[in-house]
């Protein structure tokens, strides 16, 4: 449980340093509305392709946020 915890701390800090350009925002935002409506109207293929593209754009954002700022995630 502590692991968990400890790692929720981390992802948390992570996502903050990841959404500071105000488009990030504004592009999560309608990737996650995406997924939402997906499931709501019932498309479980439309859900995941659109979790997948989200998932798939925030590891692009993390590796170059990795990239530009090493000492950050230390």
């Amino acid at each position: 449980m502590r692991r968990a915890f400890t790692l929720r701390i981390h992802l948390e800090r992570v996502r903050r340093m990841l959404m500071t350009p105000e488009d990030r925002h504004r592009s999560t935002l309608e990737e996650h509305r995406a997924v939402f409506e997906a499931i709501r109207s019932g498309e479980s293929e439309a859900a995941r392709a659109a979790m997948r593209n989200h998932l798939d754009h925030t590891a692009v954002m993390l590796e170059l946020f990795a990239r530009q700022n090493p000492a950050r995630l230390g």
